[in-house]
């Protein structure tokens, strides 16, 4: 199941919900090493919910992948 599976979605969407109803969050990031095992499939994960590759220019390590989420 890899990160398809109910309880990682379950967790993310807690963490979206978190982010925009209790932080008042206008985006939320996440980082992924690059050379992580399962990157491929998380960041697939991270998009079928709503997440995107962060076009902003952050000051961060190149070893690292910025996951943007924009709430609403």
């Amino acid at each position: 199941d890899g990160w398809l599976n109910e309880d990682f979605t379950h967790s993310i969407l807690a963490l979206i919900e978190l982010a925009e109803v209790i932080l008042d969050c206008d985006n939320l990031y996440i980082c992924i090493e690059r050379n992580a095992k399962e990157v491929n499939s998380l960041t697939h994960s991270l998009m079928y919910v709503g997440f995107t590759i962060a076009t902003n220019q952050f000051n961060i390590n190149s070893n690292y992948l910025v996951m943007e989420y924009e709430t609403e």
